[in-house]
C-alpha cells in the first residue's frame, strides 16, 4: 500500500454518528469482507477490498471538533477519491 491521502475537518457530529455515516454510506460495514478492525471512543481502522481485489486501509480519528481521515491504498487515484468521498459523507 504505496499511496497515502488525509482530509481533516470539522464537524459538530458525535463520533458513533460519524462512525455509523461513514459504514453506511461508504459500505465499510462489519462484514468478513469489510470490517470494522478496531474501535475505540474517539478513533476506528477500517480495512477493505474493492471488486478488483485492491486493499484500503482507512483510519479515523477525532479529537474534539476535528475528524482526522487517513488512507492508504496501492492505487492512487482510488484512495484519492475514497478519502474525498468519506469527508464529503462527514461534512453532509
Amino acid at each position: 500500500m504505496g499511496y497515502k491521502s488525509s482530509a481533516q475537518l470539522i464537524t459538530s457530529l458525535p463520533w458513533n454518528t460519524v462512525l455509523k455515516k461513514i459504514c453506511f454510506f461508504a459500505h465499510f460495514n462489519e462484514t468478513p469482507s469489510s470490517p470494522v478492525v478496531k474501535q475505540n471512543n474517539t478513533g476506528a481502522a477500517l480495512y477493505a477490498h474493492t471488486i478488483k481485489a485492491e486493499s484500503v486501509c482507512i483510519l479515523i480519528k477525532q479529537q474534539g471538533d476535528k475528524i482526522q481521515i487517513d488512507g492508504r491504498s496501492a492505487d492512487q487515484q482510488l484512495i484519492y477519491a475514497v478519502v474525498d468521498e468519506l469527508r464529503d459523507i462527514v461534512h453532509e
